[in-house]
Formats: C-alpha cells, sequence, structure tokens
C-alpha cells in the first residue's frame, strides 16, 4: 500500500489535510493529518492513531462486564452530573458491556436518543507513572467520556477504534468511576446520515458501548503507528511512529524482526535510534527482503508471520507486534490475481447484526458465520456498510478470505448530496476521518485487499 494512502483517500473526497468537523458538543475533531519525518500520520485526541497491535506486552484491564445503564431521552445527563463520582446509579439499569441497549429489553428496540453507561472499577498501582490509554473499539454511534468527574475526550463514529489518554485522570491503586454518554441518533452531519427517503438509512440503528472496551498501560516512550507493506517476492516495508509522552526528551532503540507464529526468528530487519522529544513523535522506516517465504492466500491462511518491534529507552522498554502475511493482489484489465494467478472472486455481503446481541458479535457467533462462508467455498467478501469489528478480520486472516472493506457511506447519490449540503459538507469530513480510521486500523491484515467509500453510490 502506498504510504500516501491518507492524502490520497481525503483528496478523493475533496478535503484538505486539515478540516474542521462541526458537530455536537464535545464530540467536534478535526481531520489532522500530520508529516513526521515524512510519513503521514493521523493524529486524533492530541496524540497518534495507534495501530492495533495483535501482540504487547502492555498491560490491559478489560472493563467488559455488568455495567449501569440509564436511557436519558431528554437529554439531562450532563446538566445532572450523572458523570460524577458520587452520583447514586443504584437504580440504574444493568447492562453488558460489550452490548447494545436496544438488545436489553423490548422496549428500547426502537429507541434513539442519548444513554449513559457507568462502571466503578479498581486500577492496579503498578499503572502508576505509565502511558495508560482508554482503548474503545466502537461506541455507537457518538461517545463522551468522563473519568472520575473529568471530561476526557469524545468521538464521533460507531465502528471505528479510538482512544483518549487517561495517565493523568486514573486513581492507581484505587477505584475509578467512568461515564460514557452515548447517542445513537442520526445526523446531518456524521455517518451514517439521517435520512433516507424519509426512513432509517441501510441498517438498524444499535446503540451502546457495541465493542471491547480496556485500560492499556505502557512506557512512556511506545511504538504508535507500525504501517507495513508486502509482496509475493519476500519485499517486506515498515514505516511508524515512535510517541514520547513523558516529560523529556529520549532516545529511543529500536529493533524489528521476523518470526514464525510458533516463536522461531525468521529474519532480523534492523533497527535504528530515534531521538524523540518530549509529547511529540518520530517516524522511522526499514525494508528487506526476506528469503524463502511463504505466502499466504485463500488455500493457505496459515502462512503468516509475527513481525515483532522492540522500542527500548530510559523511561521503560516494550515489544509489540503484528501478525503479517506475504502476497500480491491485483487486477489486470477486469480479473482478479493473487500471487500472480488468476481467481475467481466467490463472495458474499456479511452484516454485522446478532438477533440477540445486536452490534455486538460474540466469539462463538464468530467462528459460525465462518463456518457458513466456508461451507459456501467463499473466498472473498465485504462487511456491509461498515467496518466490522477487528476480531472478524483475524479470523478472515486465518481462514483465507479476502476483504473489501468500507465505511457507512450508503447511496451518496441519492442521500448524502441532499444531507451534505443540509450540514455545509460536514458529513464529507466526516467521511474522510472515518475512512482514514478504518485503513490505519486495518492496514495491516494480510485479507485487507480493498478500500471502498461506500455502497451504491452511483
Amino acid at each position: 500500500m502506498s504510504r500516501k494512502i491518507m492524502r490520497v483517500m481525503a483528496q478523493v473526497l475533496g478535503l484538505a489535510a486539515l478540516s474542521a468537523l462541526a458537530g455536537q458538543s464535545g464530540y467536534e475533531q478535526r481531520l489532522d493529518i500530520r508529516t513526521i519525518d515524512n510519513i503521514p500520520v493521523l493524529y486524533e485526541q492530541g496524540m497518534p492513531y495507534f495501530t492495533r497491535f495483535s501482540q504487547t506486552d502492555h498491560a490491559r484491564l478489560n472493563l467488559a462486564g455488568v455495567w449501569k445503564f440509564q436511557p436519558d431521552p431528554e437529554d439531562l445527563g450532563e446538566n445532572h452530573k450523572w458523570f460524577a463520582p458520587d452520583f447514586n446509579d443504584h437504580s440504574w439499569f444493568d447492562h453488558p458491556v460489550p452490548g447494545c441497549w436496544n438488545a436489553q429489553k423490548p422496549e428500547w428496540l426502537w429507541y434513539q436518543g442519548v444513554g449513559w453507561y457507568r462502571l466503578r472499577f479498581r486500577v492496579p498501582s503498578d499503572f502508576q507513572g505509565k502511558f495508560n490509554r482508554l482503548v474503545l473499539d466502537g461506541v455507537s454511534y457518538r461517545g463522551k467520556v468522563f473519568l472520575n468527574g473529568k471530561f476526557i475526550g469524545g468521538h464521533s463514529g460507531g465502528f471505528t477504534q479510538w482512544s483518549l489518554d487517561v495517565s493523568d485522570a486514573l486513581n492507581c491503586g484505587a477505584e475509578n468511576v467512568i461515564a460514557i454518554r452515548v447517542d445513537n441518533r442520526r445526523t446531518y452531519d456524521t455517518l451514517p446520515p439521517l435520512k433516507y427517503k424519509g426512513g432509517p438509512l441501510g441498517w438498524w440503528f444499535w446503540g451502546g458501548i457495541a465493542r471491547k472496551v480496556e485500560i492499556e498501560s505502557g512506557p512512556l516512550v511506545s511504538l504508535a503507528k507500525l504501517a507495513v507493506d508486502t509482496d509475493d517476492r519476500g519485499r517486506i516495508a515498515l514505516s511508524g511512529v515512535i510517541y514520547n509522552h513523558g516529560s523529556r526528551e529520549d532516545r529511543a532503540e529500536l529493533k524489528a524482526v521476523l518470526k514464525e507464529l510458533g516463536g522461531g526468528l525468521k529474519k532480523e530487519l534492523g533497527g535504528a535510534t530515534i531521538a524523540v522529544k518530549s509529547k511529540d513523535a518520530a517516524g522511522f522506516r526499514l525494508e528487506a527482503l526476506v528469503e524463502n517465504i511463504r505466502l499466504w492466500s485463500t488455500s493457505t491462511p496459515g502462512n503468516r508471520y509475527l513481525l515483532e518491534v522492540q522500542v527500548g529507552g530510559s523511561q521503560g522498554s516494550e515489544r509489540q507486534g503484528v501478525e503479517v502475511g506475504f502476497r500480491k493482489f491485483e487486477f489486470r484489465g477486469t480479473d482478479a490475481y493473487l500471487n500472480g494467478r488468476r481467481i475467481f472472486l466467490r463472495g458474499v455481503n456479511r452484516h454485522e447484526d446478532d438477533p440477540e446481541t445486536g452490534l455486538y458479535q460474540s466469539d462463538g457467533r464468530i467462528r459460525e458465520d465462518m463456518a457458513l462462508l466456508r461451507g459456501m467455498h467463499v473466498n472473498f467478501m465485504r462487511p456491509a456498510h461498515f467496518p466490522n469489528d477487528p476480531r472478524w478480520l483475524d479470523a478472515c486472516d486465518r481462514e483465507g478470505i479476502m476483504v473489501t472493506h468500507e465505511i457507512p457511506v450508503y447511496q451518496a447519490g441519492e442521500t448524502m448530496q441532499s444531507a451534505a449540503a443540509a450540514a455545509g459538507n460536514r458529513l464529507y469530513e466526516d467521511a474522510a476521518r472515518q475512512l482514514i480510521e478504518m485503513i490505519e486500523r486495518d492496514r495491516n491484515h494480510p485479507s485487507v485487499v480493498m478500500w471502498s467509500v461506500g455502497n451504491e453510490n452511483a
């Protein structure tokens, strides 16, 4: 994949690299693409957008479980300080997280509006002095986070990962209270848009904390972005960014290795010494040719490797990695080729929509769906019409199912033109940001072979 892909995608949608996304208070975001050592980097919440690593030695505190939940149809919760640590939520409903409120009670099935989630939890004392991020895999559609009574940040878009720096807000070794205000109402200026011919657009308006939420604790100097490009001849190219959350400049020693999934060393890819200023980022590039490579394909999905990056400095060390596959997908005219061989695409669409749990998909449901695809001899699929849970892409990597991935732009010719005009073109800006988030989250999956800017847009 070209290292300029984020800028190209933004230009496809007619955007500048910096453009304001107006919206409801607390959800405002900017499409902020910065060039760091000639590497384009998406910034959100004042820090680089973090890669989803398949392996890490960071400590992780999973916040899944039973939370307290309360619908807020009149949107009074923020004024009444429902986020305050001492607020009495004992009369609220129990709600599983991950989960969607529309699937919890029959009377909530049609509810579009604001809902509040609260949880009390303890944080290990050894999180103190670390770089701690709250990582949310999907809050549908908009979320505002309060931690121990303090507003931390917000996000618009229910299908991509986002994270917040909570290092200064956590009570390490003590109890914490998190409150998340969730809004599943569709608007003219966010995706999916408000109306389609007077009715709901495309799919159900599931609301809630629909995917995993956790706190990740790592060293102050940490690998933030890792983009990997491979081909069918053994070439591997890395570009990445180191982020320094600490209060002083540091020198990071970086080393990259390619390993067999079983743990054996395949090849040392090189290293670098990188100076990173406080609250800043620095980039790196590495490239190598790996001999005797085994190619990933629809018939050999087990041919994957672990790309591990080790980072060490005066403020700590870490090991993080992503699973990668060597392959080349291309079109020659109207024919698709994988690793130089013509391949017929036998595909399906898959909506991430469960009759019992809504947008949330259990591991068991993912296995059931994958078994259905393999039973139909499918080798290609499209998650319709938004980025699916990253666990689904992990399964596609393992099973050899190629993917074209898309954002929730739906029938733009009929819907988005009028909706965007009503919102002053902010809808297109939101689409560009969600597109880049999707690419940054999922670009290292060998199963992802194409990106889509929407569905039925002619």
